[in-house]
């Protein structure tokens, strides 16, 4: 069409009853807003203004700057469009934009190049022609839609805040310039105003926080064509956006290798193939951020992070950092009741005691800090504890160099070494047995671990069956609870059968002592109150102890 003659357009009469139906089919009363910014970036548009009027909800102009518009029937037409080539390569437009507009006014006023036409719904359908009549001319396009509903569907008082918001959340990562009334609407993550760390591949541009940007109310957004992708309300971590600890990534996808949904355009096609790629440009990212850490010297501070980044290659060098290393504090005892835990157990290493290639010294490696022991493997635990090993929390890397130090070696394969305790003949001071537990008394034992050496130990230990209890002051705590779970099959003690276990096994202990005053005091301590100052003669019967004869002792 020649624009020099006054342009008159008509919808084409085969695709009125597919523009019918039009609003059916695009989705969200957003979808029009979007389409007016994307017009106006890819007719070159280096401003955008966008105007309101707060005495009516349902105004809004749009102003640009770019080309404007040479052939007025292709707003009409579906599916055909005027850009230019590069356009039409990079952006794959649909053709359907400003009937998204149509669809959702009452009225469209297009001005561009000298000429102004209105645009009416009904009327289009109906087959009536818009004729184009003489304006003053101005550079680029605007358009004035009035809205069948107030804006973004906000009829309250503060629609122009709300309205705002909505348009913050849209250009947030577009790269024209965009004011509303006059005053620019914030873009912190578009590519032009982003000076943090970029990273660019063919796929897509990275812009990279060290942080999460939780107070800013977003996390790791996704932006094609400059627009965000994702449901509206559910953009925060919205497929294909990046997810990495200690990093916020805003992601602008670019090229013509990628598809959009039509018709509202927020989501990619989900396919293997497009699952792929994003998996790949994911790696790709982290990748480059990891190797931007170790250039600015910040291996050690986000060793954990590089880690997890899969970029564990680039840190086989550094120093295991303090947080991975732990010890076991404490003799761990098996679990009796249910939310009983061994974390009280782990302790973490000073930096000092941390060892190294040059220091030697043994250690462990392990998965995890929570250890749930069982009878068969107890002894081991005791003997990492009794012999001070300290343990490092590890990740899959075995070409790392602390998997290949003769020192280091997975908990699991510790556990097969094999244990063995030894009394010498004048530390031993009695031995017998508890419910088929053999008890040696003693003043001290060796504890030798295959391939770790022996060590002596003046603590009591349940090992290989055998309780070894160390000859001094009788406490209530014994390691009875290192013996047997008391969940079998002929016998679930409660907390209360769990007491009297312990009772008779500390009974046992000054039996075998023959210390018989304090299997005495034990069988009467809770008498101790009304039996003080009472002298008296006792008989261990059957049926519990009995008191012979009491006296005055006074």
């Amino acid at each position: 069409m020649n624009t020099c003659e006054t342009p008159v357009v008509r919808l084409d009469e085969k695709y009125i009853p597919l523009m019918t139906r039009f609003g059916d089919a695009f989705a969200g009363e957003r979808i029009w807003l979007r389409e007016l910014l994307q017009n106006a970036r890819r007719a070159g548009a280096s401003r955008i203004s966008i105007l309101t009027d707060p005495s009516d909800r349902e105004y809004f102009r749009i102003e640009d700057n770019g080309g404007g518009i040479e052939n007025f029937q292709i707003l009409l037409d579906p599916g055909h469009s005027n850009w230019t080539e590069e356009v039409l390569q990079h952006d794959l437009p649909f053709g359907v934009g400003f009937w998204s507009v149509i669809d959702v006014a009452r009225r469209v006023e297009v001005r561009s190049k000298g000429w102004r036409g209105i645009f009416r719904k009904d009327r289009i359908l109906a087959g009536e022609p818009v004729s184009f009549e003489r304006c003053e001319e101005e550079p680029g396009t605007t358009v004035t839609v009035h809205l069948k509903k107030p804006l973004a569907g906000f009829a309250h008082l503060d629609a122009r805040i709300r309205f705002q918001r909505l348009l913050e959340e849209q250009v947030c990562g577009f790269p024209v310039p965009v004011y509303l009334n006059g005053q620019p609407v914030a873009r912190p993550y578009a590519i032009d105003v982003w000076d943090g760390l970029k990273c660019a591949f063919p796929e897509g541009i990275a812009l990279v926080h060290f942080g999460r940007d939780v107070d800013a109310g977003r996390l790791d957004m996704t932006y094609y064509q400059g627009l965000p992708l994702g449901n509206d309300g559910y953009r925060q971590g919205a497929w294909p956006s990046v997810r990495a600890a200690g990093i916020t990534v805003y992601l602008h996808l670019i090229g013509s290798g990628w598809r959009i949904k039509a018709p509202d355009r927020i989501c990619l096609y989900d396919s293997r193939e497009v699952s792929d790629k994003v998996s790949n440009l994911h790696r790709a990212i982290k990748r480059a951020v990891g190797e931007h850490v170790l250039r600015i010297g910040g291996g050690e501070e986000r060793f954990d992070q590089l880690i997890e980044w899969g970029c564990s290659d680039l840190i086989r060098e550094y120093p295991i950092p303090p947080g991975r290393w732990a010890r076991i504090e404490a003799p761990l005892h098996l679990p009796h009741y249910e939310g009983d835990h061994q974390e009280e157990c782990i302790s973490r290493l000073p930096p000092r005691e941390i060892p190294t290639r040059e220091s030697g010294g043994r250690f462990l490696l392990a998965d995890s800090f929570c250890f749930y022991p069982g009878e068969e493997n107890i002894g081991h635990y005791f003997a990492a504890y009794a012999l001070g090993l300290p343990m490092l929390h590890a990740w899959q890397d075995p070409e790392h160099w602390i998997w290949s130090y003769p020192g280091a070696e997975t908990f699991e394969h510790f556990l097969t070494r094999r244990l063995k305790a030894v009394v010498r003949r004048e530390d031993k001071i009695t031995e017998g047995e508890w419910r088929g537990h053999p008890i040696v008394i003693c003043k001290a034992y060796d504890l030798q671990v295959e391939g770790y050496g022996r060590k002596r130990i003046k603590e009591n230990g349940y090992l290989n069956g055998t309780f070894y209890i160390i000859d001094g002051p009788y406490r209530d705590y014994y390691p009875i609870d290192h013996a047997e779970s008391f969940e079998t099959e002929t016998e679930d003690f409660d907390h209360c059968g769990y007491e009297l276990a312990v009772s008779e096994f500390r009974s046992q202990l000054a039996i075998l002592l023959k210390d018989y005053g304090r299997l005495i005091e034990w069988a009467l301590e809770k008498y101790a109150r009304p039996l003080r100052g009472l002298k008296f003669i006792v008989d261990a019967e059957e049926s519990g102890i009995v008191a012979r004869e009491v006296a005055d002792g006074r």
